[in-house]
């Protein structure tokens, strides 16, 4: 049951679009992001969360530069 719990709420889903590193990364950091986002403690700041959000979207911004 805990395992179960565990796995809907907090997925790890395969990539499986096109196969090219920036793919890859952008998915790897959207992942940390979804992972991060519901579960700060109730004693953390909102820095963390900000800090996290802006370099995922640092790496979006430099994605579409490019």
């Amino acid at each position: 049951m805990k395992q179960s719990k565990h796995n809907f709420l907090y997925p790890h889903v395969r990539y499986r679009g096109a196969v090219k590193p920036e793919h890859l990364v952008l998915n790897a950091n959207l992942q940390e992001f979804a992972q991060r986002v519901p579960k700060p403690a109730p004693t953390s700041n909102f820095s963390a969360l900000n800090a996290l959000a802006n370099k995922l979207r640092k790496f979006i911004f430099l994605s579409k530069v490019q």
